[in-house]
């Protein structure tokens, strides 16, 4: 497996994106208004994307720190097309590393 390239963001920045909304739907099952109050309800938590070719997020992980100590992964998503090749555990490992 590559590692693949992970890039901190805001959900902000994506709010608007079909990719990211997809995504986002695949983890949480929220479409639609449903879909926005969650992601107005998600300003305090940090988002990690795995951008594709095109630059449209193919997989995302959302969590909050709870202390210094522990974090609480939200929302974790990779697209199908990129499924069983490590995505998910490279997004959990960066979280994992970003809790230290």
């Amino acid at each position: 497996m590559t590692t693949p390239e992970i890039i901190g963001t805001s959900g902000a920045g994506f709010a608007t994106n079909p990719a990211f909304r997809a995504l986002l739907t695949d983890a949480s099952d929220a479409t639609g208004a449903d879909l926005d109050v969650l992601l107005e309800d998600a300003t305090d938590m940090e988002w990690l994307i795995v951008p594709g070719p095109r630059d449209e997020p193919q997989a995302l992980a959302a969590y909050r720190r709870l202390d210094a100590y522990a974090v609480e992964i939200e929302y974790l998503a990779v697209a199908p097309a990129i499924r069983r090749q490590g995505v998910a555990r490279a997004l959990v490992d960066r979280v994992q590393a970003r809790s230290r």
